[in-house]
């Protein structure tokens, strides 16, 4: 479950949803499917989705590899992740999983040459490395006491 809590979280929120759906269309099979949303009053009040869960762990250093190939795979539906900290990689027995994609950008957008999203694809795989073994921890999920 994802849920949009705040108004200027929406853009975000519909970003992520935009991509998932674009990426499914395409035949990518690497990110959770959407299968329902979740509606407050009524249809038109969208404040969530509800998805696949993943089993498996995040990823370390030595899963560096592994994680190259599934962000080239990524990549190769025509998509920047747009953050690429090690809690929006999942390590599962199938391979390589990402979600997260609030902070995406589509081949398809608006304002992005073809030469801007080649280069943006490239310095993520460029920072991977360095968001794998990431001390302070960004993105990780807030877990409750």
């Amino acid at each position: 479950l994802k849920l949009c809590p705040f108004a200027w979280t929406l853009r975000y929120f519909a970003k992520e949803v935009r991509a998932y759906n674009t990426l499914r269309d395409r035949g990518c099979f690497i990110i959770p499917t959407i299968h329902a949303f979740v509606f407050e009053r009524s249809e038109e009040q969208v404040i969530g989705f509800i998805c696949d869960g993943f089993e498996g762990l995040y990823p370390e250093l030595d899963d560096y590899e592994a994680c190259k190939r599934g962000l080239q795979q990524f990549h190769s539906y025509g998509i920047v992740h747009g953050d690429v900290n090690k809690f929006n990689f999942i390590v599962t027995a199938e391979g390589i999983r990402l979600f997260d994609l609030e902070t995406s950008t589509l081949d398809i957008d608006e304002g992005v040459s073809e030469q801007d999203f080649k280069r943006l694809q490239e310095e993520e795989l460029e920072i991977l490395k360095e968001k794998l073994c990431d001390p302070e921890e960004w993105g990780k999920p807030w877990e409750p006491f």
